[in-house]
């Protein structure tokens, strides 16, 4: 075709200027872009648009500028692509009358395309908006989806999943609604529409793979390859696109989070084997970027290195400031990997200072986390600890703007980056700093709740996250007014650059940029002297252990050892690490202790609860063994403290598998634990009111299905009665004053939605099963079957 084109052109400049040579002029740009000839191109539409002038034709004039803005975006020059698009949609808007066929939204679309680009995400989510409304009002629902698609992207980088998920979910609507049979007069609109779907359906995956869904993750990504490989079928001459690489790198993500990166390495390679066939730098630059994270998760580390570099080189060319901080970001992260530690951090101050200027509040969170583990590896745990906690109030931020989400998607979200909040848990207890370990796995808890349980206090009322101590703050202050000042500079030196670039840069304006990057320099050394300056290292030397205890919230640890004497109890978390077990305990009369059991960690307690579980379902084991083993890691360590205590109550707080077995039914050896204390499951400290007046007089019902010679089939599997049902309600029966016990047929659905009104407490010892997300699946078993 391009051959054919050249051919037509070559012939039509024998012939006076015509609107015809104009259109064949820039159908031969659009092509030449599309076989990577950028300068032929770009002289394609530059001449089209000066014969328009001439002859004034302000449509093709139109067509042009448009395809010129779109060629100088795929090639990464974002500058001069606005300035491209700005001048069309003037055009545009002055065009009366006209037989042109491109639409204003069109125009204001890709304006927010740049802008998202700049990483100006508030002023491209602004024209995103514009244009939507726009393309309503013409009638136009191709600018419409790509407008939803394009906005998903940005929700993303902002981390407003929720917002994201439900934009791709209307664009994926959208594209497959108006695919219906009246497009048999033009087919190839059903085929450009699944282009659109397939759009939406990497969105919505890659949704789902920041919130930690990676098998829904993976699903919806495979789904847009697949209407890729169809359209590449389908069309003749249609090769490899840049979407169905953009799917493809998006799954090589969710492989490497699953930590499969030698899966990963393969599909980033053909992913960009695509890209680079297509010579487009920003999509070249972002491949390199997960291409580098596979080699160096594989130690591969001079590999990673070279695409780290070369990830950054094209980002700094072509102005792409998200991407240049994901580059340094990852190059910090290789020099931790090769203990390099003072290079990591300068690397990951630079990473952050972008990512508070563009409002990356998810990479903002990255890099705070790969700061703290950077100062934790220096023997800096005061730094460590202050970092880490900036980690989690970023991510606390993020979380407050799921509310709406599926729990599920929420507690996957929650799981996908608990690495932090464990890694700041864990550092706080080395340095005794127990209550502050306690609050924050508290954070970590709240996505356990259930959706009825609304009535209590959650991230959403409690948003502040983990407070810092006075000397901390100070710290903090201190950090900020540096990264203020290299906020304004580099938003400067940003402008300047792409000036520089595009060629249009004054002889002032090139003095103040060298001077710029002389001061950004500078200021990088300022950074990297930060830890040494005589401000941090005093409000260092505050942070002893003595200085934290007394600037402990006494009130609010008050208030817990009151109400805990009141319901003489302890309070008690576990927390499950690779490498041990530590044991927090908060009693009446102290503040909160730990204890560690050094050589057990995350893998022995997973196999014991294994254990422990299978022992329980099978009714002719012995569960004693491993409740004993469970017991002597869990509770023997605190039997001491326990003592001192003379409580009667345990309210336990699980964390990781010991959420599937309960604490009771842990054996000292001679007794169970339920025959020493009561042991209450709360969800967190934060979330419970442990204080509340117990309920009136308790008025139960009780119903036992005990009669073991009939069996229920239930969904293809038959269940007998319950051994000891009968003698577990009859047992309650004469404990409890104020019962309704029901027995085999009499327990039926009848009367006990007819004893209902009279109960406050039910109890039934029968069968039953709720599955997670599926409650037609759910059953309890009555006593008549």
């Amino acid at each position: 075709e391009l051959f054919y084109t050249e051919q037509a052109i070559a012939a039509l400049r024998e012939l006076p200027p015509s609107p015809y040579f104009m259109t064949e002029l820039n159908s031969l740009a659009i092509l030449l872009g599309e076989v990577g000839r950028y300068e032929a191109s770009l002289a394609a539409f530059t001449e089209t648009i000066t014969l328009s002038r001439e002859l004034t034709d302000p449509d093709r004039e139109l067509s042009a500028q448009v395809g010129m803005g779109q060629l100088q975006r795929t090639k990464g020059y974002f500058v001069e692509a606005l300035t491209t698009f700005q001048v069309a949609l003037l055009l545009a808007q002055e065009i009366e009358d006209s037989i042109q066929t491109l639409d204003e939204s069109l125009i204001l679309g890709e304006i927010a395309n740049v802008y998202s680009d700049l990483d100006e995400y508030e002023t491209s989510l602004d024209y995103y908006q514009r244009a939507f409304a726009q393309a309503e009002i013409e009638g136009n629902f191709n600018p419409q989806i790509a407008v939803l698609n394009n906005t998903s992207i940005v929700y993303n980088i902002l981390g407003e999943y929720e917002q994201g998920l439900r934009t791709s979910q209307n664009a994926l609507a959208l594209s497959r609604d108006y695919q219906t049979d009246e497009t048999d007069l033009d087919p190839m609109l059903n085929l450009g529409l699944m282009f659109f779907e397939a759009s939406a359906l990497q969105g919505i995956g890659n949704t789902y793979e920041n919130l930690g869904d990676y098998s829904q993750a993976l699903d919806y990504y495979q789904q847009a390859v697949d209407i890729h490989d169809f359209l590449q079928t389908t069309i003749v001459g249609l090769d490899a696109t840049a979407q169905k690489a953009d799917a493809l790198n998006g799954m090589g993500i969710v492989y490497l989070r699953m930590e499969e990166d030698a899966q990963a390495l393969a599909i980033f390679e053909q992913a960009l084997e695509i890209i680079q066939g297509l010579d487009l730098a920003a999509a070249e630059a972002a491949f390199l970027l997960n291409l580098g994270l596979a080699h160096d998760n594989l130690s591969q580390y001079d590999q990673a290195l070279s695409a780290y570099e070369q990830s950054l080189a094209i980002n700094r060319r072509i102005g792409s400031s998200n991407l240049e901080a994901t580059s340094l970001n990852n190059l910090g992260v290789l020099n931790l990997n090769l203990e390099q530690f003072d290079q990591a951090i300068a690397y990951l101050e630079q990473s952050l200072v972008i990512r508070e200027r563009i409002g990356d509040r998810v990479g903002k969170a990255g890099s705070f986390s790969n700061l703290g583990w950077a100062f934790e590896n220096t023997d800096q745990p005061e730094l460590a600890i202050l970092f880490y906690k900036q980690a989690v109030n970023t991510f606390e931020e993020i979380r407050g703007s799921l509310q709406g989400l599926d729990p599920t998607l929420q507690k996957s979200y929650a799981d996908s980056i608990a690495t932090s909040y464990r890694d700041l848990a864990d550092l706080l207890l080395q340095e005794d700093r127990v209550l502050e370990a306690q609050r924050v796995l508290d954070l970590l808890k709240v996505q356990e709740l259930n959706e009825y349980l609304n009535n209590v206090r959650g991230n959403a009322q409690t948003a502040s996250g983990i407070e810092y101590w006075q000397p901390e703050a100070e710290i903090l202050a201190r950090y900020q007014d540096l990264q203020a000042d290299a906020i304004t500079l580099g938003s400067e030196l940003v402008e300047l650059n792409a000036l520089k670039t595009a060629g249009g840069i004054t002889p002032e304006e090139e003095a103040r940029r060298l001077q710029l990057t002389a001061l950004q320099k500078e200021l990088t050394q300022q950074f990297n002297a930060f830890v040494d300056s005589d401000v941090v290292q005093s409000a260092l030397d505050q942070l002893s252990r003595q200085e934290l205890r007394q600037s402990l919230a006494l009130e609010e640890l008050s208030g817990l050892r009151d109400n805990l004497a009141n319901l003489d109890a302890v309070l008690f978390y576990p927390l499950i690490l690779e490498d041990r077990l530590e044991l927090i305990i908060t009693a009446p009369d102290q503040e909160p202790i730990h204890r560690t059991v050094e050589g057990v960690g995350r893998a022995d307690i997973n196999t014991a609860v294994q254990a422990f579980r299978q022992a329980l379902g099978a009714p002719a084991a012995d569960a004693t063994g491993p409740a004993q083993q469970l017991y002597r890691w869990l509770v023997e360590p605190l039997a001491a403290d326990l003592a001192a205590a003379g409580v009667e109550t345990i309210l336990y707080s699980p964390d990781g598998s010991l959420r599937y077995v309960p604490l009771a039914a842990l054996h000292d050896g001679d007794r169970w634990l339920v025959e020493r204390f009561r042991v209450n499951n709360i969800t967190a400290e934060s979330l419970t009111e442990i204080d509340t007046a117990p309920q009136a007089t308790p008025r139960v019902l009780a119903g036992a299905f005990a009669d073991q010679s009939v069996a229920y089939a239930v969904r293809g599997q038959n269940y007998r009665g319950l051994w000891f049902a009968g003698q577990e309600v009859e047992q309650l029966a004469d404990m409890l004053g104020n019962i309704t016990p029901l027995f085999n047929d009499g327990f039926d659905l009848a009367t006990v939605e007819a004893e209902l009104g009279g109960a406050n407490v039910l109890h039934f010892a029968t069968h039953a099963d709720f599955v997670p997300g599926d409650p037609e699946a759910s059953f309890i078993l009555f006593g008549n079957g």
